[in-house]
């Protein structure tokens, strides 16, 4: 099994299938304050995401409710190979997953992988217009728990069918927090202020919202005292 502070190699065994569970490295789960922990975790693909439970038992750490669904989902069998990376670890920590099945060769992914650990990561800025927007804070953010989302935007994500989303700060920590319609507007409802006092947020701050994984549960990075030089149309609402 290969791993590092970021991530670690699975190569799924007999146990994985038909005992539903999934042991993670002890050294790993330990960075990771994962051991002795009893929490959910999101993991996700491009396309999908997974809830799993985590808890420990003696010394051993391991995945779960929601293991046997994932296999089944992706028809694994034994001998299959799979990577975690973890990219937030808040209160429910986030992973991604690469299915290194019908690889010709380990070795090039997992150099690449840990070339990218060496640097901060920071998610990439995408092309696609209707994936982010940038605003500032107003004072109705400052004095009522919400935080209004542009209309354009939502409706082209598709959030409007929505009730969870996952807020990622520059640390790197995940909140979870609820959102829906509020009047006439759409906004983040529940979790805002939580996330605005940690981050010491304040009126005038510029902010860039950047929904980076669209599924189930749609992932936002927020990108505080986001600085530009371009001048961009600010939301209609703000």
């Amino acid at each position: 099994m290969d791993l590092s502070d970021t991530h670690f190699i699975c190569t799924i065994r007999p146990y994985c299938l038909t005992k539903h569970f999934l042991r993670i490295p002890r050294q790993f789960a330990i960075k990771n304050r994962l051991n002795g922990r009893k929490c959910k975790i999101i993991v996700k693909d491009k396309q999908r995401s997974w809830t799993f439970n985590v808890y420990t038992n003696g010394q051993n750490t391991h995945i779960g409710r929601g293991w046997r669904e994932f296999c089944i989902t992706n028809c694994s069998k034994e001998g299959d190979r799979f990577m975690f990376e973890i990219i937030s670890n808040g209160e429910t920590p986030i992973f991604t997953i690469h299915d290194l099945r019908g690889s010709s060769s380990l070795q090039p992914e997992v150099k690449k992988k840990k070339s990218k650990a060496k640097r901060k990561l920071k998610p990439q800025v995408s092309v696609d217009v209707n994936s982010h927007f940038i605003s500032t804070i107003k004072p109705y953010t400052i004095n009522n728990p919400v935080l209004y989302l542009p209309m354009d935007f939502v409706k082209s994500n598709g959030l409007m069918r929505r009730r969870k989303m996952i807020l990622i700060d520059e640390k790197r920590r995940s909140w979870s927090v609820w959102i829906g319609r509020t009047g006439h507007h759409f906004a983040i409802k529940r979790g805002w202020t939580q996330f605005r006092n940690a981050n010491g947020i304040q009126v005038g701050d510029t902010y860039k919202f950047e929904l980076t994984n669209n599924v189930t549960i749609p992932i936002v990075h927020f990108h505080c005292e986001y600085f530009f030089f371009i001048v961009f149309p600010l939301c209609s609402f703000c």
